[in-house]
């Protein structure tokens, strides 16, 4: 979507649909949207992979402990 904003001039018309509703929009303000929930995409990302690593090695852990036990 940034890109394709990129494209349009700075007079371009743009509009959001909210509902079944086109509500005309500046496209500083699209722009800077879009930006902002990009930025938490990527936070939320990277958020999750942080999580997921440390249940990876939560994971690890307990395999380990379990063939300790077992041998």
């Amino acid at each position: 979507v940034l890109k394709e904003l990129e494209l349009l001039e700075e007079d371009a018309q743009v509009f959001k649909l909210i509902g079944p509703v086109l509500v005309k929009q500046e496209l500083v303000e699209v722009k800077s949207n879009v930006n902002k929930r990009i930025e938490y995409i990527k936070a939320d990302a990277t958020r999750i992979e942080r999580s997921l690593k440390a249940k990876n090695d939560e994971q690890n852990t307990v395999k380990e402990q379990i063939q300790a036990l077992q041998k």
